[in-house]
Formats: C-alpha cells, sequence, structure tokens
C-alpha cells in the first residue's frame, strides 16, 4: 500500500514540474495529463485507505473524502467540462486548502515539543494553505500565470502524498511474512486498538463528567427556584396574617 501512495505522489510531482515548465501554455494544452494524474491519483488513494490499518477518525475520512474528489476531477477534465482558467484556479485552490488544513490539523500544533517530522508537516501544511489562500487573489496581486500555480499546487499535494505514504506501515504481503513479522504486525494492530480504546474511554470519561455537572447545576437551578417560591409563599401568608 505503500507503493502505491509512492506512485501517487512521484505522478503529481511530475505532472506539476511539467506545468511548471510550461507556465505559459493554456491550461486546455495540458488538461488531458492534469486529468489522468488526478484520475489516477484519486483511485490509487483509495485502493490503500481502503486496504490499511489508518485510524478512523475526522482526517482520515478528510483523506478518502480528497480522493474522491481527485477522481471526480479528473474524470471532468478529462471530458473538458472544466477548462476556464479562473474555474481551474480556483478548484486547485480549494485541493490545496483542504489538504494543508488536513496535514496542519494532523499533528500537535506545538512548535516546542513537536517532533521534527510534525514541524516539517506544519510548514508543508502552511505553505499548502497560504497557496491556497492566494490563488484566489492572484489576479488582483501578482497575477502569475495560471499554469505555474497548478503546477506549484500540484507539486505540493505530491509532496503531502508522499508524506502520508511514509506515515503508513509497511506490511509484506501474508505468504512472504514470517511467524515472527505477523507477529509484529499483530503487536502493531494491538497498539493502535489500545490507542482507539483509550481516546474512546477519555471521551466517555469527559461525557460522563459534563454529564454531571449539567445535571448539578440543573439540581441547584431547581432548588434557586424552589427557595424563591417558598419565600414568595410566606411572604404571600405574612401580608394576609396582617
Amino acid at each position: 500500500m505503500r507503493l502505491l501512495a509512492m506512485i501517487s505522489s512521484a505522478i503529481m510531482v511530475i505532472v506539476g514540474t511539467f506545468c511548471v515548465a510550461n507556465s505559459t501554455a493554456a491550461f486546455t494544452s495540458v488538461a488531458f495529463v492534469v486529468g489522468i494524474a488526478l484520475l489516477i491519483m484519486g483511485i490509487l488513494e483509495l485502493v490503500v485507505f481502503r486496504n490499511v490499518g489508518y485510524e478512523e477518525n475526522m482526517i482520515t475520512k478528510t483523506y478518502v473524502v480528497q480522493a474522491v474528489i481527485s477522481a471526480f476531477l479528473g474524470v471532468m477534465f478529462l471530458s473538458g467540462q472544466v477548462s476556464e482558467d479562473v474555474a481551474v484556479t480556483a478548484i486547485f485552490a480549494m485541493m490545496l486548502m483542504t489538504s494543508g488544513l488536513a496535514a496542519d490539523f494532523s499533528i500537535n500544533i506545538d512548535i516546542k515539543t513537536n517532533s521534527l517530522s510534525e514541524k516539517r508537516t506544519f510548514i508543508l501544511g502552511t505553505a499548502m494553505t497560504l497557496l491556497g489562500a492566494y490563488m484566489f487573489f492572484n489576479k488582483s496581486v501578482l497575477n502569475l500565470h495560471v499554469m505555474l500555480l497548478i503546477g506549484i499546487a500540484a507539486i505540493l499535494i505530491g509532496i503531502d502524498r508522499f508524506r502520508i505514504g511514509m506515515s503508513l506501515d509497511y506490511n509484506k504481503p501474508e505468504f512472504l511474512s514470517k511467524n515472527e513479522e505477523k507477529l509484529e504486525r499483530a503487536k502493531r494492530e494491538e497498539k493502535r486498538n489500545t490507542r482507539i480504546a483509550i481516546e474512546a474511554t477519555r471521551r466517555s470519561r469527559e461525557q460522563r463528567n459534563k454529564i454531571k455537572q449539567l445535571e448539578e447545576e440543573i439540581s441547584k437551578e431547581r432548588s434557586r427556584r424552589e427557595s424563591i417560591a417558598g419565600a414568595r409563599r410566606n411572604k404571600k401568608g405574612y401580608g394576609f396574617i396582617g
């Protein structure tokens, strides 16, 4: 699966470099190449995330959605449904921003405690997000060639996919795996499931504490209302006696 992710990233980097090298060309002249690249990348990523033991969380779901969108956009480019520079630029801008934000939120954003790998991920994610945001205002700022922006965007997306691929566990095919390797794989799976269970327990505890806090607040509010109501009744009783 890691190999497929590497192939996906390599395709995007190659296409991005090709676009940068032909930055003065019209997008329609390379739409077929870009469409093929996006379609292949989307299909490969769907295969990868379908078969690897990636944790079920919002970030992973975001990657899966991105893979579906990539394949869909590939079909759109190949069919010629999207060819206007403004539309193409906006599409790649959105792809960059979603990929960048997903990268940033996939790590604990704490510069002091982050590892070197996490810092690189943060820098890459931030660069992608900023470039994606800039692409929406390119016409009003530097007015760079559309192909240049698309090429840079494709290269950054390829690098991001390489990062994701390197984070995947490499597993040999079952028939090539020795018992020791199978044991290590089982241990990794156990650790992953343990992390998921611990996280679920933590969230459950937080919800129980929240429920308890709300119940206490409701109880206090009810007691306060009863006290006020009792005071009013007593006041009316004294007034009647007087």
